[in-house]
């Protein structure tokens, strides 16, 4: 019997939809019966904890999930890792640089003390975040296109996006808006 590799990938996906969303929920609901005059650092240290599970639920099993899509030959798998770990490791340094973004915005929101300016810096720095994770993205298609075909590199970067697509949808669900 084949697997449908389309209906596994729905069901990891929602897997780790689910571990994510309990995870937050109890997490939560532990906050919420704890007193409201929280340190600030407590409250970084929690937001942080909130970024990196839900970075880790996705991250844990990344590499699984490319391996079971790609169908790499044998030779496409031994020039197609060392460059995955090197794009893979350049993609977190950016992402560390966002969990540091939305930590400084933790902080302003909890303090309630958020400025225009602060908003407008944040601002900036996201926006140029994520233009470094194209020119990133660019670079990385390109390498990727001198040692596997058009159709794997195209199905890798669908991957990846799929993936940053969870991450960033539970963290979206986390982080109130600006007020």
């Amino acid at each position: 019997m084949k697997i449908n590799k389309g209906s596994w990938l729905a069901k990891v996906t929602i897997l780790v939809f689910l571990l994510t969303t309990l995870s937050s929920s109890l997490t939560s609901s532990l906050r919420a019966q704890e007193s409201s005059n929280s340190e600030p650092d407590t409250e970084q240290e929690y937001v942080q904890e909130e970024v990196e599970l839900t970075r880790a639920a996705i991250q844990k099993d990344r590499r699984g999930i490319v391996n079971e899509y790609m169908d790499l030959t044998s030779e496409e798998s031994q020039n197609f890792w060392p460059l995955y770990e090197q794009y893979r490791s350049e993609a977190t340094e950016l992402n560390d640089q966002l969990t540091k973004i939305i930590i400084d915005y933790s902080d302003s929101y909890k303090k309630q003390n958020l400025t225009g300016e602060q908003a407008q810096q944040m601002l900036s720095d996201y926006l140029a975040l994520e233009q470094e994770k194209l020119d990133l993205r660019e670079d990385y298609v390109t390498k990727f296109q001198q040692i596997l075909p058009p159709i794997k590199v195209t199905r890798y970067f669908q991957l990846e996006n799929k993936m940053d697509a969870i991450v960033n949808f539970d963290l979206a669900g986390s982080i109130p808006l600006v007020e």
